[in-house]
């Protein structure tokens, strides 16, 4: 004679509560070797350039957030166009930006910059597909070039 099981129904997991579990499993599972465009604060120097409640006093903080959820679509690697989105490599000569390389950034970051809107930029550097945002820079004084100036 087959056993009966002794768990009681209420606390059987249903059919479909398994299969949602191994979805979910499934897609946690593809974000781990993902390349996709992701974005840390973690270095956010806060004592260089302008903060949060700047950019959204001055109504761009909104930007801010659309530009980063589109990016966050696509891997880095595609999307460097030297344009919008600049991979620089060294910090800039003192001569060509107004910040100073923060104690915090290891010295060999490759630094990068993102365009907001027109002159607004995010400066920040790049770890595999990692852009760590380290200044909000509303004037583009990051690294200053003849266009920032126009």
């Amino acid at each position: 004679m087959a056993k009966k099981s002794k768990v009681k129904p209420h606390k059987k997991e249903s059919f479909f509560a398994d299969i949602i579990k191994s979805q979910k499993e499934a897609q946690a599972k593809n974000l781990v070797d993902d390349e996709y465009f992701l974005f840390s604060l973690r270095q956010l120097d806060s004592t260089q350039g302008q903060t949060f409640e700047f950019w959204q006093d001055n109504m761009i903080l909104a930007d801010l957030m659309n530009v980063l959820q589109g990016y966050c679509c696509n891997k880095l690697k595609s999307q460097v166009d030297k344009n919008k989105f600049t991979i620089y490599g060294d910090f800039p000569r003192a001569e060509n930006t107004e910040f100073n390389h923060p104690k915090h950034v290891p010295e060999d970051a490759r630094w990068a910059r993102i365009h907001i809107t027109g002159e607004h930029i995010l400066a920040g550097h790049i770890v595999g597909n990692v852009f760590y945002i380290v200044f909000l820079d509303y004037h583009h004084k990051f690294w200053i070039s003849d266009k920032a100036d126009n």
